[in-house]
Order: structure tokens, then C-alpha cells, then sequence
């Protein structure tokens, strides 16, 4: 068995290799960004985990299959940013014929009070959500979702004691929500957001004659 990882957000091909009649994909969606907490009363809530999509399909040699991995969310980053940003989705179809897009929709953004919420999937055999950023209350920052999937990332930690400038940890690979900060004074001041992870695209494949291969690519 290869792995083959890359970090790579842009729009890139995947060409079928010879000897190779079915392969599966898995794509999981970018976690989003933990909140900032606002002021010295109420924390943020994690980044919700991006979805998990997984498909299996008749391929034949040289077909190109363009993936794309999205960009993790950025947590809440002060100056009265209070939330974080959405994880972007991950995606994957084939070019000749253009049909079957796979899609695994990245987690929602953290705020001031309130965790992102999950990511879904679509069009796959397996259409897995993630699980959504938490907020439990006060000044405590919130867990960042983890990702679908069961290779999926964990979240981010959210920041419970306001240590280490209250900032939240980020999400894991692939697709974990980032953590939740926690509110240390004003809203300029609250602890930051962990950043979202990365999603990924997985090519898993038998060439005939070969032993079983699978690709991995991450962003």
C-alpha cells in the first residue's frame, strides 16, 4: 500500500491510473474557526467539524477527477472580531463526463456564546455530518467539533481557565473545529479562536497486477 500526501487548497486532477476499474474517494470538509470571547463575562464557542463523504465508482485509466480541499477556518482574532470564519468544503467529480460532484460542506464559525455549527455531505454512498462546536456557558470557552467520519479529525480544545492569553487550540486534521476562547476583558482583549483544520481527499484503488494502493491528499 502508497500514501501519497499534499498540501495543496487549490483545484488539482487526479488521473486515473492504468489497469484501475473502481476506486473509492473520501473527502472530509475544512473545520471552522473557534470564537473570541467577549469581554470578562461570556467565552466563545468552538468551530463546528466539517462532514465526511465517501463514494465508489466505475473509472477507467486516464479519466481525470478534480479535487479540491478547502481552507480551514480562522478563529476570532480580536479588535472586536468576535466570531471566527467558516472551514471551507472539500469536493471532488470527475472531468470527462462532467457529472458526480462529491461534496463534504466545512463547519461553521465559533462566536461570542455560541458554538459553528456541523458541515454536511452530499451525493456520496456514505454522507456523514460533523458534529457541532460546543458552548457550555460563562466565561469558558467552548470544544470545536469534530470532524465526520472515522478518520476524522478532533477538535480544538476550547480555553476553560484563560491561561496562555485564553486563546482556544485548533482543530485536527482532517477537519476539526477550532476552540472556543476565553473572555479575559474586553471585547478587544477576549482570548482568540483556535484555527480550524484542513480537510482532505483520499484515493483509495486496486491496478491490476498490483497491490492495493491508496492516495492520500491533504490541504
Amino acid at each position: 500500500m502508497t500514501t501519497e500526501t499534499f498540501n495543496n487548497d487549490s483545484l488539482s486532477p487526479f488521473v486515473v491510473p492504468a489497469g484501475v476499474i473502481s476506486l473509492d474517494i473520501e473527502i472530509w470538509g475544512d473545520g471552522g474557526g473557534g470564537g473570541q470571547g467577549n469581554g470578562s463575562t461570556t467565552g466563545a464557542g468552538g468551530g463546528g467539524g466539517g462532514a465526511y463523504c465517501k463514494k465508489t465508482l466505475a473509472v477507467t485509466a486516464g479519466q481525470s477527477i478534480i479535487y479540491d480541499i478547502g481552507t480551514g477556518g480562522t478563529g476570532g482574532t480580536g479588535d472586536n472580531s468576535l466570531s471566527g470564519t467558516p472551514g471551507a468544503g472539500s469536493s471532488a467529480r470527475r472531468v470527462s463526463p462532467l457529472t458526480d460532484l462529491f461534496i463534504a460542506n466545512g463547519g461553521g464559525a465559533g462566536t461570542a456564546g455560541a458554538g459553528g455549527d456541523y458541515g454536511e455531505a452530499f451525493n456520496g454512498d456514505t454522507n456523514t455530518i460533523g458534529n457541532d462546536g460546543s458552548f457550555t456557558g460563562g466565561a469558558a470557552g467552548g470544544n470545536g467539533g469534530a470532524a465526520g467520519g472515522a478518520g476524522g479529525g478532533a477538535g480544538g480544545a476550547g480555553n476553560t481557565t484563560g491561561t496562555s492569553g485564553g486563546i482556544g487550540t485548533a482543530g485536527t486534521a482532517p477537519g476539526g473545529g477550532g476552540g472556543g476562547g476565553y473572555a479575559t476583558g474586553s471585547p478587544d482583549d477576549g482570548g482568540r479562536g483556535g484555527a480550524g483544520a484542513a480537510g482532505r481527499v483520499v484515493f483509495t484503488y486496486s491496478a491490476s497486477g498490483n497491490r492495493r494502493r491508496r492516495v492520500l491528499m491533504t490541504g
